[in-house]
């Protein structure tokens, strides 16, 4: 279930993220009124919302990376420590 929940909300941050970028380049040299122009408040929001994504991806990535760090170097020592076993090392078990 978390799987799909994350695959739908990626999915969704992407398209978000692509409209946006498209918006903003289609209506860049729109003849504005100046005065409370709908086509200017809407390419501000779509900039507003493409900066929010930016800034919680870098502060994601900033906090994950020494997390994944440690999480790599467990995962290399656990398997050293699993992997030395008696009967890896070829010892024979007699009584």
């Amino acid at each position: 279930m978390r799987k799909f929940t994350s695959i739908i909300l990626v999915t969704i941050i992407f398209f978000v993220v692509l409209l946006s970028t498209f918006y903003i380049a289609f209506e860049y040299e729109h003849d504005c009124t100046e005065n409370e122009c709908p086509i200017c408040c809407l390419m501000e929001q779509c900039e507003s919302t493409l900066k929010q994504i930016k800034d919680g991806i870098v502060i994601g990535f900033r906090i994950n990376i020494p997390i994944f760090f440690i999480a790599i170097q467990f995962i290399y020592l656990t398997t050293n420590i699993i992997t030395n076993t008696l009967v890896s090392n070829k010892i024979r078990l007699n009584d």
